[in-house]
């Protein structure tokens, strides 16, 4: 559930925003979304806002959430990204303005996969585990 060679179950959001402004409330939409399914599934998170190393290829920025494993390793339960205009540029997505022109949209890109499910077993399995004292 970990490392699999195909994601099946992978949850993946895709959106379109006349500016930045409003894909940047999208973004934080979807992390408040992200909140309430991990918080509901008792995993732990950090979020943080990736390097440029460490970002989704052609976004403007990523933001991602991660879990503490049980060996102390992080690992990686959902991502955000502000892709700006660049996936539009390329495959040439525009919108008629108001005043009769067409500009760029500004994108994002969101999703999460049956990592959260290993990461509510890793977590919850070792605080059980850690509770268990055979008699």
């Amino acid at each position: 559930m970990i490392r699999l060679r195909e994601i099946s179950m992978f949850k993946e959001a895709h959106t379109a925003h006349a500016n930045r402004e409003d894909a940047e409330r999208q973004i934080k939409e979807a992390m408040e979304i992200y909140k309430k399914i991990f918080d509901y599934l008792g995993i732990p998170y950090l979020i943080s806002q990736r390097p440029e190393w460490d970002k989704f290829a052609g976004a403007v920025y990523t933001i991602a959430f991660d879990t503490v494993m049980p060996d102390g390793k992080t690992m990686q339960i959902g991502t955000v990204h502000y892709l700006g205009t660049n996936f539009s540029r390329v495959f040439d997505v525009k919108y008629l303005t108001p005043n009769g022109d067409w500009e760029y949209v500004h994108t994002t890109s969101y999703g999460i996969s049956e990592r959260v499910i290993a990461a509510m077993i890793a977590v919850h399995g070792m605080i059980r585990a850690s509770h268990y004292r055979p008699t």
